[in-house]
């Protein structure tokens, strides 16, 4: 098997409204550069193209647009979205939600598929034979539940590239929000993944951050402050995580590359009662009112008023549920040697993959990929009535229902 590698500077030409939050920010400058990194992997014709992209998400169209252009189906592509707060809008198409992730702009996402389309035609230049190491490792300290602090997703799979021409890559899967920024932030940024970056390029030649299941999992409870010095401490320990496994591989010729795609039908909310979330929303105010007054901690405030946030969100979303009446999500699942990747489309909880991730060892989920549809939720975000819950576009109960017909039909491939 061969591996190509090529990357490439996908930056704002100008200064551009900034994606999270939903708050209106507008860049005031880069502190580092967004990037789209390209893997694509060649036996006899190319199996895979793997691609990583600093921006919050993607909507489905561009896999098709991408794979129109380089001229390899739809099938073989796999993009996967860091999902940082600090990159450009525009990239989402969700009717209603334009307040958070913008109107498409079609003018970027030309210039991000030309620096994509040019990556993927250098890595094509670039093929060469491929040894291949795999390791999990416990982490601490990055990332929490961000409703309690409780336990999240606290391994972290890396997978180590060595070319015969000695070109050293690693890939990383480590589910956590990154946004150790907040809202102030007004410099374009990859966040959290920069700090990694930073930290190993004297190491590695191409770092590639795939986002794991980090729908309820962020640096809320374990930054000690939002700002650059943060990420790159936050950074610096991740990548030293990442070094210390690289010691412990062992590498061995990569001989198996699989990608294989497969659409699920997903119940979605009904559409919801306007007058009914209006009330409940003022009586959750009352709440963040009553809890400022008491003197309660920035992030207990910050909790209560998610929630704010999430009936918020149900209120603009109703123009999402009657335009996705219907929807199948498209799920992708990749197979590098002994090792599994499932991408979702989707900011998966934690708490919904950690016991199939016991079940088998070999396996590490993908969120924010190849699409965007926002959380999937377990039933207790429900219940304890969570931002993402109001948020999310899915009923009560397919979180559980549509994991484990993931798992199933991966059962099923006998991989």
């Amino acid at each position: 098997m061969k591996l190509g590698y090529a990357q490439a500077d996908i930056t704002p030409i100008k200064p551009s409204r900034l994606s999270g939050y939903g708050v209106e920010r507008i860049s005031v400058g880069v502190f580092d550069p967004l990037m789209v990194r390209v893997m694509v992997f060649k036996k006899d014709e190319i199996d895979m193209v793997f691609i990583q992209t600093d921006l919050i998400g993607i909507d489905p169209s561009i896999v098709d647009l991408l794979s129109s252009k380089i001229n390899i189906t739809s099938e073989k592509i796999v993009i996967c979205c860091s999902h940082t707060h600090s990159g450009p809008i525009g990239t989402i198409k969700l009717p209603g939600l334009e307040s958070i992730f913008g109107e498409f702009d079609h003018e970027y996402v030309k210039y991000w598929l030309e620096k994509t389309v040019d990556s993927y035609n250098e890595a094509c230049q670039s093929f060469s034979e491929v040894q291949m190491g795999y390791k999990q490792v416990e982490i601490t300290n990055i990332g929490t539940d961000r409703h309690d602090g409780s336990y999240g997703d606290e391994k972290v799979g890396v997978w180590y590239f060595v070319t015969s021409n000695d070109h050293k890559y690693v890939l990383y899967n480590l589910a956590c929000h990154p946004t150790v920024l907040n809202s102030d932030n007004l410099m374009i940024t990859a966040d959290l993944p920069y700090g990694v970056v930073s930290a190993l390029k004297e190491q590695v030649d191409g770092v590639v951050f795939i986002n794991g299941s980090a729908g309820d999992i962020s640096t809320r409870y374990t930054r000690n402050e939002s700002s650059f010095k943060e990420v790159s401490e936050k950074g610096k320990l991740i990548a030293d995580l990442i070094l210390k496994a690289i010691d412990d591989i062992e590498l061995e010729y990569l001989t198996t590359v699989k990608i294989k795609k497969k659409e699920f039908p997903i119940e979605l909310k009904e559409i919801p009662n306007l007058e009914k979330i209006k009330e409940a929303m003022d009586k959750q105010l009352e709440l963040v009112k009553k809890a400022k007054q008491e003197g309660q901690s920035i992030t207990q405030i910050r909790v209560l008023y998610s929630v704010v946030e999430g009936f918020n969100a149900q209120l603009k979303a109703v123009d999402v549920l009657k335009k996705l009446q219907g929807l199948k999500l498209s799920v992708t699942y990749v197979m590098l040697n002994n090792t599994i990747m499932i991408g979702l489309p989707v900011e998966l909880f934690s708490k919904l993959s950690h016991d199939y991730r016991l079940k088998d060892q070999r396996l590490h989920y993908i969120s924010y990929c190849n699409g965007y549809y926002m959380y999937l939720t377990n039933k207790k975000a429900f219940e304890e009535n969570y931002y993402e819950a109001g948020t999310t576009i899915f009923a009560k109960g397919q979180g559980e229902i549509l994991m484990e017909k993931i798992y199933n039909y991966l059962v099923d491939l006998k991989w």
